[in-house]
């Protein structure tokens, strides 16, 4: 919850204040102060993945064993830092990772909010009123969470693919290979997204 609170409303004004709006586009194309608040956007999600895939791989040794949401959770930790870690290697790209952060960390409020709920309930603490409450939440996240997951992630996902391999700018700006390895990332992210939103839906409709 913290890591997203902190991270949406910074991101959300430095996607809209970049002068070219370029996925691909040069880290010298926005301002120092710019170019700033961007790297610390980057350095803590960063460091939140590094931190959460400790965490998972402790908890997997402690266990004794890997869960597939595990696997899945580090490998999606893995594949986004060497994604953010990159762009600032490199000096360009930043805009699409940041897009990526952004869309990826803005269904997480309503998320949350329903996980909560949802331990409550479990744990018999949830008051009178949590049997309205948390299918109430479970319905509002999963039809955000297909918006943004099945119908604008595919949209922006275009977008950024477009700009890397296709349009004579990215390819100046991002080696192609490298850029190859962003859009199979992200695809690939994007893919796995695609079972959880059928699964929350299922789940929000009682299926």
């Amino acid at each position: 919850m913290t890591h997203t609170t902190l991270l949406l409303v910074p991101l959300l004004s430095q996607l809209l204040t970049h002068p070219s709006r370029c996925p691909s586009a040069l880290f010298s194309a926005a301002s120092p102060k710019w170019n700033y608040v961007s790297c610390t956007l980057i350095s803590y999600c960063t460091a939140y993945m590094l931190q959460d895939g400790f965490h998972l791989a402790n908890q997997a040794y402690t266990l004794g064993r890997v869960s597939d949401d595990d696997f899945m959770f580090l490998a999606h930790h893995v594949i986004t830092t060497g994604y953010m870690c990159s762009v600032r290697v490199l000096g360009a790209g930043h805009y699409s990772v940041m897009l990526l952060m952004f869309f990826g960390e803005v269904t997480n409020p309503v998320h949350n909010i329903f996980l909560i709920l949802e331990k409550a309930a479990a744990s018999g603490h949830g008051g009178p009123n949590i049997e309205y409450w948390l299918p109430l939440f479970g319905k509002i996240f999963a039809l955000f969470y297909g918006l943004v997951r099945v119908v604008f992630g595919p949209v922006l996902g275009l977008w950024i693919t477009y700009d890397l391999l296709l349009r004579a700018e990215g390819r100046k700006n991002v080696p192609i290979m490298l850029s190859a390895v962003w859009v199979a990332a992200m695809w690939a992210v994007l893919h796995g997204s695609l079972g959880y939103a059928l699964d929350v839906a299922a789940g929000a409709l009682g299926l």
